[in-house]
């Protein structure tokens, strides 16, 4: 009886039950998210050439919710945790890859859009919606040259960041 009442105690606590935590065992599942390719290899004009429901992501996205302070939605620029500047120093300093590297933005496990990381002394123009590197706010930005509609503006995701209270307009 005590564990019952701890567990009840907890539940209303945590702002859900615990039938639907269970329910609801992927962190994921309703949240915006950018992961990068499983095949670390993959450059973003080889990503292009595949189905964007056919590539393969790294198991934990790079970037989920919990990592976002806020989202400017005017500007697609992203206030981060520590935790993301840190790793995005690291790959700052990492020998760039011309081709960039590609990452995929969720919502909900929906993929939106393919998108890279971009260096910005790289000669080339990214075609994908891309984060510029090295970044100490990265920012989600698109170019006339892009080979895709630019997605960055879904409703999806917009409505996901507003959910989380993590949208500023």
């Amino acid at each position: 009886m005590k564990t019952i009442l701890i567990l009840l105690a907890l539940a209303s606590l945590s702002g859900s039950s615990f039938v639907s935590s269970q329910e609801n065992s992927d962190p994921f599942k309703s949240e915006f998210a950018i992961y990068c390719l499983k095949d670390t290899l993959i450059t973003t004009a080889q990503a292009l050439e595949f189905n964007l429901d056919s590539l393969e992501l790294a198991a934990e996205p790079f970037l989920a919710m919990r990592d976002i302070k806020r989202y400017h939605w005017s500007t697609h620029v992203l206030d981060v945790q520590p935790r993301i500047d840190s790793i995005l120093d690291k790959m700052s300093a990492m020998r760039y890859k011309s081709g960039g590297v590609p990452f995929v933005v969720e919502v909900g496990r929906q993929r939106i859009y393919l998108g890279t990381f971009w260096w910005y002394y790289s000669s080339a123009m990214p075609s994908v919606a891309y984060i510029l590197m090295p970044t100490s706010h990265p920012s989600l930005s698109y170019n006339s040259f892009c080979r895709q509609p630019d997605r960055r503006s879904d409703k999806r995701i917009h409505d996901a960041l507003a959910k989380a209270e993590k949208l500023i307009e």
